[in-house]
């Protein structure tokens, strides 16, 4: 009796082990259900290194798959293939497999598949049964690569800022030592910031005229003639004794003037060029009379600006001029092609059409839109491509033209075309394109 009660009690022992493992196989996957479809990159590794669960985040954060990675020893040297670094994670990851934790969080650089180095932070916890510890860990990442750029770019950019304060900081202690000099020795501080204030004021002017001046360039499709009366406002502001300033640009036969517009015999002008040859002039007048500076009344700045508005304005109606004429080349050439009757279109190097002409559409049956991006040797007879492409490979080599005859399939049927073609090179003589020419004989 006693025989087959130890028997009977070792049955029931065995019984409810293997029962606790059942349990414990449906509660891990009763756990792990929750993390298949999360989007926080997740796996599952057992104490003796192998990893037993492994999300879709965590294959999209590596590149790799769970077959790719079984365990810890095919993890370590594909996630961390440097050898020092690789020593000091395994020394990390050891330590917090073999000892109750509850959460451990750790940054590592981590190199994908594809072999692209990501910053990710790791966080590893012990998985609990029923308040016991089992032998299965909890590993899960957060990609962090753009914040730690971010925070990179932002100490680098708070380092820039400091050294920029402390250059201004000691131009400051420099420039208030000089002030208390000239206070202590002349006595004239105030008579000095005066000065510099207005100084300011006048620089302050002058890169307001040269800004707004940009903004009514950026202004699209303005024409020359309103950014003249534009910029004639801007004048009297930037000077000196803008309340008695008038002014006036002369441009071909064309003249923009201010409201109270005056000729004294206080001026200052600057002439504007286009290719070295003079197209006009900018003129300042006051209507008073002020004291002698540097030239006149008016201040080397002041020079300094009036050039370089005369300057940019020639800049400004040049490049007006060469897109109303690059406009007009364009409209001539759109006229041109369509209303030409011989075939064109241009191929690239694998003979795909990137331009056909009306003409080339019409005698195809078939629009622009459709014929681009298909292989133009398609409409050629089958007879015929070989002879196409032993005569193309002129196109390789100088004169880079050739001429062939062909049978091409046309809305109405096969036709006879001759096609005379050229290689268009780039800066290198390669060749990166044909244009061909063809006519119906």
């Amino acid at each position: 009796m006693n025989d087959e009660k130890k028997t009977k009690n070792k049955l029931n022992e065995k019984l409810e082990i293997e029962l606790s493992k059942k349990e414990a196989c449906l509660w891990i996957d009763e756990i792990w259900y929750g993390y298949v479809q999360s989007p926080i990159p997740t796996l599952m590794v057992r104490k003796d290194g192998k990893i037993t669960k492994y999300n879709k985040a965590m294959s999209q954060l590596t590149g790799y798959s769970h077959e790719e990675m079984p365990d810890l020893e095919a993890w370590m040297p594909k996630i961390y293939p440097d050898e020092k670094y690789r020593d000091k994670v395994i020394e990390i990851s050891n330590r917090s497999r073999n000892k109750k934790i509850e959460v451990i969080r750790d940054e590592f650089v981590i190199t994908r598949k594809d072999g692209e180095a990501r910053h990710v932070q790791f966080s590893v916890s012990d998985l609990l049964h029923r308040g016991k510890p089992t032998d299965l860990q909890v590993v899960q990442g957060e990609d962090i690569t753009e914040r730690t750029r971010m925070e990179a770019k932002l100490t680098k950019y708070s380092d820039h800022l400091e050294e920029l304060v402390k250059e201004r900081t000691d131009e400051i202690n420099k420039i208030n030592k000089k002030l208390i000099e000239e206070i202590t020795v002349h006595k004239k501080a105030e008579e000095t910031l005066k000065k510099r204030t207005h100084d300011l004021g006048e620089r302050v002017k002058e890169l307001n005229c040269l800004y707004c001046i940009a903004k009514i360039v950026d202004q699209p499709k303005s024409s020359i003639d309103k950014m003249l009366k534009s910029i004639i406002d801007l004048m009297p502001p930037s000077w000196q004794y803008s309340d008695i300033t008038c002014a006036r640009i002369n441009i071909e036969n064309n003249e923009y003037k201010t409201g109270n517009f005056k000729i004294t015999k206080w001026k200052q002008s600057s002439k504007m060029y286009i290719n070295e040859k003079a197209i006009g002039s900018i003129e300042i007048y006051y209507l008073e009379e002020k004291p002698d500076l540097y030239e006149g009344p008016f201040l080397k700045e002041e020079r300094d600006l009036i050039d370089a508005v005369a300057e940019r304005i020639g800049k400004i109606i040049k490049r007006k001029q060469t897109e109303e004429a690059l406009r007009e080349s364009e409209e001539k050439y759109r006229l041109i092609i369509e209303n030409q009757t011989d075939l064109i279109d241009q191929v690239d190097l694998e003979g795909t059409i990137q331009f056909a002409s009306p003409s080339y559409c019409r005698m195809f049956g078939k629009t622009e839109e459709e014929l681009l991006g298909t292989s133009a040797l398609h409409l050629v007879h089958e007879e015929d491509r070989e002879i196409t492409i032993k005569a193309m490979e002129d196109l390789y080599k100088p004169p880079y033209r050739c001429y062939v005859e062909q049978r091409v399939k046309t809305k109405d049927g096969w036709r006879w075309c001759g096609w005379a073609s050229k290689g268009v090179l780039d800066d290198n003589n390669n060749v990166t394109s044909v244009v061909s020419v063809g006519r119906d004989i």
